[in-house]
């Protein structure tokens, strides 16, 4: 009987605080809806309010507001608040009428006032216009009527009632929220009493059952770290879920891991594994699958690497021998290395020896950014000139990773670009030189990569050498013929040359007279256009400029761009970065004041332009500009104004207050 009772008594607490919990819930549900509907109650009177106040706020008062401003000032704009009255009065009404019909009102009252305050309107219209045909006695005789007291009773017995019945709207409301709440409050006092003595048995009960299970856990978490893998962190024997999923993980993880490496994966990852824990695991299941997967990693790159040299050894063999063309084999040799290296660009130089005196490396071809670069043929190196001349004289490859941050100004055969590794090689075949090729990469050379290049080095060298021996029986076969027509050559070279200049004069005027024309249109157009350089001093400026600022050119050239400003803001930090930003390269687009030659300011709108040379570089500060003072002073005219009109409206507003305080 006790062992039933002590089964049975855990449900039996649960469902009765399980009840409870529903009563609560429902309760809290239901108290919800009071408070929205108390608070959309709140909200409904506060507008009812609102808008029975704005009728006198808005529309009486702007009515009094535009008889009285109108009859002071005769300015119609003063008479504007009454249209805004007239157009605006039919929304508060018809809202306010809404509100009160759907709350069951009576809204005789409210018909009464909508009336009376139509007739005031319709009185103040009329006053308006008497005002505006100056017949200020009879205007001054309705005034005395004082038609605004009649209107204020009528309001006063409108929404002196009303809002009494909107104050007992709110109170009903909230009688409705504390009855709700407090059944609420014992209903959830009634779940603590029941609640405690049921959670203090449940968790006395739950403690014995977990000693239990935390023995059975300590096992499974030990041998799972000891056989699987051990993420080096300690789980607390109460998170069984924890341990569990994480005995079950590591047996899926291993699973997957072989299944990657049988499939070729070797970048496969046990994930958890680190530098951390890795002393902890080199026992274990997920060690030795790791250590597996870095031997076969190792064994396939050293396969790839293997097919990479050979490949690239065969591929380069047969561009060798289908050119026949020496600069078209310079040309395929470096473009193919660049790419097959994954470089970004590279050079081909070879040594010219046909005079003794001046043994030196001419660049026959290089090639950068996936492209052919268009070289200078004569380029020439001499032993010892810089890094490809050092390798040279020296016979060894050169490699470099710290490249300097101006390797652009050091004396190597590329030496425009700055990569982060650059690798020199000799063309050296019998150890005798042929040439060098210089490579240059973002990325460092690996060591197989360095050696299969070497080896290429060696296969173009031979290549080489068997090319200039081929040449050199070649020219001297063609030197006889070639002399036999050097004379019609050079007469034909030189025809070819005269029509060449004569096209590149013609194509010279051309061009100049576009430019010209360009600057006479500008020069037509009326835009004032000046020119500076980088300091600010002034070189020149056309027509519409120098009439605009009353200066002839004399006066100006050779002189800084200060003089058309005033002392203070030519002293200014922001008149000092203007100069620095053109100088940097940045335009300046904007509105600007300027003082003329006779002291007068002007104002004018344009841009200042930087023209750079062909390399980017700014060379000079040009600025187009037209005048805007006009409609510049046209705008602090209407600003004036503006301000004006806010003063006599607070003025008028004053008067208004002490009007309707003394009546």
């Amino acid at each position: 009987m006790q062992i039933f009772k002590s089964k049975n008594l855990i449900p039996a607490l649960l469902f009765c605080f399980a009840i409870l919990l529903v009563i609560n819930s429902v309760l809290t549900f239901y108290n919800a809806d009071i408070i929205i509907e108390n608070n959309a109650l709140k909200i409904e009177t506060e507008n009812v309010k609102q808008r029975t106040v704005s009728i006198i706020t808005d529309v009486i008062h702007g009515a009094d507001l535009s008889v009285r401003g109108f009859a002071l000032t005769k300015n119609p704009q003063l008479a504007d608040p009454i249209k805004l009255v007239l157009g605006g009065k039919d929304s508060v009404f018809n809202k306010l009428e809404t509100l009160l019909v759907k709350q069951h009102y009576d809204i005789t009252k409210f018909r009464e006032l909508k009336s009376t305050v139509e007739d005031y309107l319709a009185f103040s219209l009329d006053m308006i216009e008497l005002a505006r045909k100056d017949s200020m006695r009879q205007f001054v005789e309705l005034l005395n009527e004082d038609r605004g007291f009649g209107v204020w009773k009528k309001y006063e017995a409108f929404y002196v009632p009303l809002f009494a019945y909107e104050d007992s709207l709110n109170a009903a409301a909230d009688s409705k929220y504390l009855h709700a709440l407090s059944r609420n409050q014992f209903i959830q006092i009634m779940l603590v009493l029941l609640g405690i003595p049921a959670i203090i048995y449940i968790i006395r009960k739950l403690k014995s059952e977990e000693r239990q299970r935390e023995g059975l856990l300590t096992a499974l978490n030990e041998n799972n770290r000891k056989y699987i893998f051990d993420t080096g962190t300690s789980l607390a024997h109460s998170d069984w879920q924890e341990i569990v999923a994480n005995s079950i993980n590591n047996f899926q993880q291993a699973n997957e891991f072989i299944i990657k490496i049988s499939a070729g994966d070797y970048t496969t990852q046990w994930i958890g594994l680190n530098e951390s824990n890795k002393q902890l695991n080199q026992r274990n299941l997920a060690g030795n699958l790791v250590a597996m997967r870095e031997l076969l990693k190792q064994a396939k790159m050293e396969d790839e690497r293997r097919n990479w040299s050979m490949s690239g050894l065969a591929k380069f063999a047969e561009i060798i021998r289908n050119q026949s063309d020496f600069q078209k084999l310079g040309d395929a040799i470096i473009s193919n290395i660049v790419k097959y290296t994954n470089s970004n660009q590279g050079g081909l130089f070879v040594l010219n020896d046909e005079n003794k005196e001046d043994v030196h490396l001419r660049l026959l071809s290089c090639y950068a950014w996936d492209k052919k670069k268009y070289i200078d043929r004569n380029k020439v190196i001499h032993p010892g000139e810089g890094l490809t001349g050092q390798c040279w004289q020296e016979g060894n490859p050169i490699f470099m990773t710290q490249v300097p941050s101006d390797y652009a100004t050091i004396t190597s055969g590329l030496g425009h670009a700055t990569p982060r590794c650059i690798f020199i090689v000799p063309l050296k075949v019998n150890d005798r030189i042929y040439g060098v090729l210089e490579l240059a990469s973002f990325q460092p050379y690996l060591n197989y990569e360095q050696e299969f290049l070497v080896e290429v080095c060696e296969t173009i060298a031979s290549s080489i050498a068997n090319v200039k021996v081929a040449d050199r029986t070649k020219y001297l076969l063609e030197q006889s013929q070639q002399q036999a027509e050097e004379m019609r050559s050079q007469e034909e070279e030189m025809k070819q040359s005269m029509e060449e200049l004569q096209a590149t004069q013609e194509e010279m005027q051309r061009k100049t007279s576009e430019i010209e024309s360009r600057i006479q249109a500008i020069n037509n157009s009326g835009i004032a256009s000046i020119e500076f350089d980088l300091h600010g001093i002034i070189s020149t400026a056309n027509e519409s400029f120098l009439k605009l600022m009353q200066y002839s050119l004399d006066e100006i050239q050779g002189k800084h761009h200060r003089i058309f400003v005033d002392t203070v803001h030519a002293r200014s930090k922001e008149y000092q970065k203007l100069w620095q930003d053109l100088a940097a390269g940045i335009a300046k687009p904007g509105d600007y004041e300027r003082i003329r030659k006779d002291g007068s300011k002007i104002y004018i709108s344009g841009s200042y332009s930087v023209i750079s040379d062909n390399n980017g570089k700014p060379i000079r500060v040009l600025k187009l500009a037209t005048d805007i003072t006009a409609n510049k002073r046209q705008l602090i005219t209407l600003q004036e104004q503006e301000e004006e009109m806010r003063q006599n409206m607070e003025e008028l507003r004053a008067t208004q207050e002490e009007m309707h305080r003394k009546t």
